[in-house]
């Protein structure tokens, strides 16, 4: 008797059961391509986490690791378009591309119930933010172009590619945990970069030590007009300048190359300050949007100044050297304004007053006084 034949009582051999063949399950063309679309969520998800932590990272350090000096970044994030209700834009995003990310890990009928509406959100709050750079802002983030760009395909890929038809899918346990691992990834690395950079914190600049007196702590500004950042920091700088008249302030003007009215305005800025009132010229300037060579010549004119030197002063290629030293040492120093000096101690993007007052308190120790 062989394993295909059993011997029945009487001797005659009973008739061998059937041998079924197991093949491999196989997927209906349309049922593969709502996996693939499912992946393609997956990648994009991946890249608005990894996008929307650069951002905040940006945001969070000193030293922007990402958006350079030479970026409109501030122009947008610094917005009340990039911190609706005093957030910034780029945690809402990173929570929201999060749990985004967690549901398409997970494809359940219950759970792909919200990725349709979500993506199809996320989509619209893209384009949304992309027309307000465009006809609003006039500046790009690159940044935030990435994350509004990967939302808007986000929801294009979840539409038309009916993704919420891929509900079912099943994953295994070391590809959901693979998975995983790289939103982690795309979400802290971000962070880990700007503490390495931060950690490397340069010297300071020699346009700024030059300005050092032995009689009194300095509290060194570079700042570019035509910042919104810029802006939002001068009523702390002068109510600082208010509380601590003992402290000696300098402004140095460092047009960043995105910004289309950065070098007019600081041309205007030295002309003024060469006849003794820069600083009058400055709050002018500061409060003033789109200021271009007319608007600041008639800003000279209301404050008196002699307007044959002022616009000697204009044309005079030492105006424009002493920009350019100064992009230079901004650039070096940081990515991004504007930049104070209290002493040593540099202090990036809008200061806290609390930040201001720890460092002067620092630096009248060091003095002895």
């Amino acid at each position: 008797m062989n394993g295909y034949e059993a011997r029945a009582a009487d001797g005659r051999s009973a008739p061998a059961p059937a041998i079924l063949a197991v093949g491999r399950t196989r997927l209906c063309p349309e049922r593969v391509i709502m996996r693939a679309n499912l992946l393609f969520l997956r990648v994009v998800l991946l890249v608005s986490i990894l996008g929307s932590a650069a951002s905040l990272a940006d945001d969070s350090f000193d030293t922007a690791p990402f958006c350079g000096f030479e970026s409109a970044c501030d122009a947008v994030t610094g917005t009340e378009y990039g911190r609706p209700l005093g957030l910034p834009l780029a945690a809402v995003g990173l929570a929201a591309f999060g749990v985004l990310f967690a549901l398409a890990l997970f494809p359940t009928a219950r759970s792909f119930v919200l990725v349709g509406p979500l993506a199809v959100l996320g989509g619209v709050c893209g384009l949304g933010l992309i027309g307000i750079q465009s006809f609003v802002l006039e500046r790009f983030c690159p940044l935030c172009l990435l994350v509004d760009g990967c939302a808007v395909a986000g929801a294009v890929i979840t539409l038309r590619g009916r993704v919420w038809r891929a509900a079912g899918t099943e994953m295994s346990r070391w590809g959901r945990a693979a998975w995983a691992a790289g939103a982690i990834v795309a979400a802290a690395g971000p962070f880990l970069v700007g503490l390495m950079i931060q950690a490397g914190e340069p010297p300071v600049p020699d346009v700024v030590a030059a300005q050092w007196t032995d009689g009194a702590v300095t509290l060194v500004e570079m700042t570019d007009f035509d910042c919104y950042a810029c802006r939002q920091s001068e009523p702390i700088l002068a109510e600082f300048r208010r509380a601590h008249p003992e402290v000696r302030f300098v402004r140095l003007v460092a047009p960043g190359p995105a910004h289309t009215y950065a070098r007019p305005t600081g041309r205007a800025y030295l002309a003024a300050r060469a006849q003794g009132k820069g600083e009058e010229m400055a709050r002018l300037l500061l409060a003033t949007s789109n200021c271009g060579p007319d608007q600041c010549r008639q800003l000279a004119v209301g404050l008196g100044l002699d307007m044959t030197k002022y616009d000697q002063a204009i044309i005079d290629p030492a105006t424009e050297a002493e920009m350019d030293v100064n992009i230079g040492a901004a650039m070096t120093a940081g990515t991004g304004l504007p930049m104070v000096w209290v002493q040593g101690a540099r202090i990036q993007g809008v200061p806290n007053p609390a930040t201001l007052a720890l460092a002067l308190k620092r630096a009248q120790a060091a003095r002895g006084g």
